[in-house]
């Protein structure tokens, strides 16, 4: 069970009236348990804030992508996608030190569950359904906390049969190389490490939790989504995701419920660089080609899964450098033409996605 916040605090079930624009207290008086304040003060205030990203105008346009917009869409995750959101990075950081849920809900979804954050010795509650509402995503589905250790129905993904469907290459422990997956499941992938479950770094390989999310996409199982980005955010409180606090805007959804004001608040606006481009996708495919850094850049056709799932070979790792340190480009060539060649030996197909 999750951790739980013992309180004898007032909670949003009452009328409370607004609180005060928090920016003209000092932040210390943001804060009542003294683990908060020191939370707050050595630790989430300097965290890097991962700025919240999404698919752009044309980046994956539907007409050549319809089956990853196909499961996109049953999930109930296209507007979420596709939606420009900017942060308040104060606040941001001060919502992570006091975000609690109170998790009692089973598989399906029965039982409750409470979202809780506080502020300047308020404590706010707020029920799945309410939260899910504000973030715009569906209070439906089998439940997920998150991480690489899955209970009841996602054990079935730890068999690892339909991970070796999936045509992974082990990288390290508990990652994996997703270079001969098809598009479909490389775009997934890319959306989920970068938008759903954002992280700082690492998006060329895939960990366990996200190849448990990938194969619930694939095989159109529901993911109630609302309680995993709920976990998501206590596991960011702890610094548990390559020391970076992610998903900053859905804060920016639950401060009205407060409600809080932020209108003297510091606000990061959504920007271009925050939307995925076509650019980003090519980068995407090279990255995914070659999760090493290898220089070269194999052709998104020739990196498709080979029909022999069973057994897998790592993408050659060179680095195009001359022996003086400088690139060259004649055996960088050579050297890209026969890393192609061998993977068409091996069985490479411009198969279907």
């Amino acid at each position: 069970m999750a951790r739980t916040k013992q309180t004898g605090r007032r909670t949003a079930r009452e009328v409370l009236p607004p609180l005060p624009c928090l920016s003209n207290y000092a932040e210390e008086d943001w804060f009542e348990e003294d683990s908060e304040k020191k939370a707050y003060s050595e630790r989430l205030s300097r965290m890097h804030i991962v700025s919240p990203r999404y698919v752009g105008d044309g980046a994956i346009p539907e007409d050549k992508y319809p089956e990853f917009w196909r499961l996109v869409d049953v999930q109930g995750l296209r507007q979420f996608l596709l939606q420009r959101e900017g942060y308040y990075p104060r606040f941001v950081a001060a919502a992570f030190a006091s975000v609690v849920v109170d998790d009692n809900l089973g598989d399906e979804g029965l039982g409750s569950f409470f979202f809780w954050v506080s502020f300047m010795g308020r404590t706010f509650k707020f029920p799945l359904a309410r939260i899910a509402e504000a973030w715009g995503l569906r209070n439906e589905g089998t439940t997920f906390r998150g991480g690489s250790n899955p209970h009841s129905e996602w054990n079935e993904f730890k068999k690892m049969d339909d991970a070796r469907a999936l045509c992974l290459d082990p990288a390290s422990s508990r990652k994996y190389h997703v270079s001969r997956m098809t598009t479909t499941h490389r775009l997934l992938l890319y959306v989920i490490s970068c938008i759903l479950m954002p992280r700082k770094s690492n998006h060329g390989s895939a960990t366990e939790e996200d190849l448990i999310l990938l194969w619930a996409m694939i095989n159109e199982k529901q993911i109630n989504w609302p309680y995993l980005m709920a976990h998501k955010l206590v596991e960011y409180s702890h610094g548990k995701v390559n020391s970076a606090l992610g998903l900053p805007h859905l804060w920016g959804k639950v401060f009205p419920l407060i409600p809080l004001d932020v209108s003297q608040e510091e606000f990061v606006a959504s920007k271009p660089e925050f939307a995925i481009t076509s650019k980003n996708i090519n980068q995407m495919r090279r990255d995914l080609a070659n999760p090493d850094g290898a220089e070269e850049d194999v052709p998104e056709r020739n990196v498709h899964p080979r029909t022999d799932v069973g057994s897998f070979s790592q993408a050659p790792r060179e680095t195009g450098k001359s022996s003086q340190g400088q690139p060259n480009f004649m055996e960088m060539m050579l050297k890209s033409f026969e890393a192609l060649q061998a993977r068409v030996d091996e069985g490479f197909d411009d198969g279907p996605d």
